[in-house]
C-alpha cells in the first residue's frame, strides 16, 4: 500500500476512535445512568486508537487484522448511531449510518482482495 493510502487509512481510524471517545465523554455526563456504556465506549475508542498506532506489528501477527478492525469500527459506530437515533438527533445518525456502511464496504473490499491473493498464491503452487 502506498504511503498516502496508509496515511489516509490511519487518519480515518484515528477519527473513528476519536468519535467514539467523544460519545463516551457525552455519556459520562450521565455516568450514573449509563456506566457500562460509558466505560465500554471509552475502552473501544482507546483500543481503536492503539490498534491504529500499532497496526503494522499487529498485522504481522493477525493477517486479517485490517478486515477485523473495519468490522469492529462498523459495530461501534452502529452503536453510536443507535444512541444518536434514541436521543432524537435528526441528521447526525444518518451520517454515522453511512460511515457504518463505509466500514463494512471497506472490510468486504479487503476480504475480497485477501481471497484473490490467497488464490493467486495457491495457483502458483
Amino acid at each position: 500500500m502506498s504511503n498516502k493510502k496508509h496515511i489516509r487509512e490511519a487518519v480515518a481510524h484515528y477519527l473513528t476512535g476519536a468519535v467514539v471517545l467523544v460519545k463516551a465523554y457525552e455519556k459520562s455526563e450521565h455516568f450514573h445512568e449509563h456506566p457500562f456504556i460509558t466505560v465500554f465506549l471509552a475502552l473501544l475508542g482507546v483500543i481503536i486508537i492503539l490498534a491504529t498506532a500499532f497496526h503494522k506489528s499487529i498485522e504481522k501477527q493477525i493477517g486479517d487484522f485490517k478486515i477485523l478492525l473495519h468490522i469492529c469500527e462498523a459495530l461501534v459506530l452502529a452503536l453510536v448511531t443507535y444512541y444518536y437515533f434514541s436521543e432524537g438527533k435528526k441528521a447526525l445518525p444518518f451520517v454515522y449510518a453511512l460511515t457504518v456502511v463505509g466500514h463494512l464496504v471497506a472490510a468486504w473490499f479487503f476480504y475480497r482482495k485477501r481471497i484473490r491473493n490467497k488464490k493467486a498464491v495457491n495457483d502458483l503452487h
